[in-house]
């Protein structure tokens, strides 16, 4: 199966799958009802794309993945469905694309785009080439998915519409817990089962690395029954299994120590110049990946020093004067 449609290939979660198989060689068309910057990415790199519907295009490909927001009665849909080639939404799609990778999958209400971009950053500064996709061009890449040559298929795993629940991670990263997309969860419980169901997923002898300084990981955790899987923390707490320490500014960023608690190991004295203590968390929680992924954390220093974030994080976009413009 080489021809792939999308519908909705404008959004950032379906061009980060497209421009990913496009760069492993795969046909790929779309269709979105206005043209975008992702959009106009995924046209520059060789997908065949329309503004508007096109059952007609959508007919020629093998198989169609569809947009959350797209809607059973889409006329794509409908004329796929009609010749029984399947659409298949992103949790659906996943397991195809991850397939024989070791997935690292960055899970949560708020952070999960900048850790999944630290995450690549670091894997790169130590030489690893991972496959990654995430919501949003990390700088200075200046993409939001890449087809590496390692085992290791970085994922930032979107709660919404149940798309985390298309993966069976290695390790997953979870930074916090907190009720969002009530157009989708009615209620806070079906929100917090979908994070129970995703830290399920794991694959036998995976591991979950969750922020217990968030108080709706702490809730989750307490709640529920998580006995067979391997459940490792990290914060600024001395019960954590890898504790920030030493926090501290230094006028251009944070120099920070980890702790490895089992172990009382410093695993490294580290620098983070992008702002915010919940950032220090974010730093905290990826090189505890790298750890647990048998990476020496020591060796991401420099890039994680380096690491500017990604486009629409507390990205300044003006500073004029007294003024400045932060698109976030």
């Amino acid at each position: 199966m080489s021809k792939v449609h999308f519908i909705g290939i404008g959004g950032t979660g379906i061009s980060a799958i497209a421009l990913l198989l496009l760069e492993k060689g795969w046909q790929v068309s779309g269709t979105d009802k206005s043209a975008s910057r992702y959009f106009d990415a995924v046209t520059a790199k060789g997908a065949y794309t329309l503004i508007g519907h096109s059952p007609e295009l959508a007919l020629k490909a093998d198989l169609i993945v569809r947009s959350s927001a797209v809607r059973d009665d889409d006329p794509e849909v409908l004329a796929a469905r009609e010749k029984g080639i399947p659409v298949l939404k992103r949790n659906e799609f996943l397991p195809n694309l991850t397939a024989g990778y070791q997935t690292l999958a960055v899970a949560g209400s708020h952070g999960k785009t900048t850790c999944t971009a630290m995450l690549v950053t670091m894997l790169l500064g130590v030489d690893m080439d991972p496959t990654f996709i995430l919501g949003a061009q990390i700088r200075p890449l200046g993409t939001n998915a890449h087809a590496g040559s390692s085992d290791l298929f970085v994922i930032e795993a979107d709660e919404y519409d149940h798309m985390f629940l298309g993966l069976s991670p290695t390790i997953s990263l979870l930074t916090n817990v907190e009720y969002d997309h009530p157009d989708f969860f009615t209620t806070p419980d079906a929100y917090n089962q979908a994070f129970a169901a995703f830290i399920r997923r794991t694959q036998p002898g995976g591991t979950v690395i969750a922020c217990t300084e968030d108080e709706g990981i702490r809730k989750l955790l307490a709640q529920e029954d998580f006995e067979d899987i391997k459940l490792l923390t990290y914060g600024y707490s001395p019960e954590c299994t890898y504790r920030v320490e030493n926090p501290h500014w230094n006028g251009d960023g944070y120099d920070f120590s980890l702790i490895h608690t089992p172990s009382q190991q410093n695993l490294g004295d580290f620098r983070l110049k992008i702002p915010g203590r919940h950032n220090l968390l974010n730093a905290a929680g990826t090189l505890a990946v790298l750890h647990q992924s048998g990476i020496n954390p020591a060796g991401a220093r420099e890039s994680l020093a380096n690491f500017k974030g990604t486009e629409r994080r507390f990205d300044q976009v003006c500073h004029s004067g007294d003024t400045v413009v932060i698109n976030d």
